[in-house]
């Protein structure tokens, strides 16, 4: 992320409550009725999301907001969620700390597509393999904005191995990256068995390879998206035919945000009958209990 400071904030609920302040213009429905060639609801969502200690950061601003974003998926969505904070000091590194999760969230919820999916989601910092602004170069994740090139002692993460994972499965992936050369993320090559398959496997990028996204607060990409999810969510409780589609998501955040870059959706999934990932709340085990969260649009301190 860029070093460029954002106000703090806060959403408030209104009688529509997908009208929010600081926001003049109402937010458009994110919302498509499915129809049965889009692909079946979920059954079962594992959802994977990740940032750096606070003290390897010391960004108060960015710890919220990934809060923030848990809250919408756990509580409004009930989607399974596992929040991972990756340090340097565990007894086996980041690296390690965050493949056993990924394959931890493999274990639980891999299962058929269309019926099963995979989320990870990153707030933090990042930036190309090469320390340089090179758009061929890999994701690597760190917890401070600047390069492991600069820093190499600096704990970080490669993100190609955890890819090649989840490449590596047989469910749905939707992969959500805020950070700098978040494209860099699709490097790595796909593999053959996905490019066979009619899994659908998509990356929402908050910039391009070697781009840079905004700092954490107002205008960021992970505050947007956790907005426009709980807005949809309001709208999708109206229609229980209705679901929030990922490429109208992307297409929301494109058009509102005011980044330097813009927002990337990338698939790696069939080429011959593309299919874009479609979410909505999944039931509670009691078919018809609501968290008492779920109503509460999200606010940052």
């Amino acid at each position: 992320m860029s070093d460029q400071p954002g106000p703090s904030y806060k959403v408030e609920r209104f009688e529509n409550s997908h009208i929010f302040t600081k926001h003049p213009s109402k937010t458009d429905a994110v919302v498509t009725k499915q129809k049965p060639d889009e692909g079946a609801r979920y059954e079962r969502i594992g959802v994977l999301i990740i940032e750096w200690d606070a003290s390897f950061t010391g960004d108060k601003a960015m710890l919220a907001e990934t809060d923030a974003l848990v809250s919408v998926l756990r509580n409004t969505y009930n989607h399974s969620v596992e929040h991972l904070v990756l340090t340097g000091n565990a007894p086996y590194g980041p690296q390690e700390q965050l493949q056993a999760k990924v394959q931890a969230l493999k274990d639980d919820f891999d299962g058929p597509l269309e019926s099963h999916l995979l989320m990870v989601c990153y707030n933090g910092h990042g930036g190309p393999s090469s320390g340089m602004a090179d758009p061929a170069a890999s994701l690597v994740m760190t917890p401070r904005g600047c390069s492991i090139a600069s820093e190499p002692q600096m704990p970080h993460v490669t993100w190609k191995p955890v890819d090649e994972m989840l490449q590596d499965s047989g469910s749905d992936v939707l992969v959500i990256l805020d950070c700098c050369s978040a494209g860099s993320a699709m490097q790595s090559p796909t593999a053959e068995r996905l490019e066979r398959s009619l899994r659908t496997f998509e990356l929402m990028a908050a910039c391009g390879p070697g781009a840079s996204t905004r700092a954490s607060g107002y205008h960021s990409y992970t505050w947007s998206l956790t907005q426009e999810l709980h807005a949809a969510a309001q709208l999708i409780r109206q229609s229980h035919e209705a679901t929030v589609s990922i490429y109208a998501l992307d297409q929301k955040l494109l058009r509102r945000a005011s980044w330097e870059f813009g927002t990337i959706l990338y698939n790696r999934g069939c080429a011959t009958q593309p299919r874009h990932i479609l979410l909505a709340p999944l039931k509670t085990s009691e078919a018809t209990s609501v968290s008492p969260e779920a109503g509460n649009a999200p606010v940052l301190p």
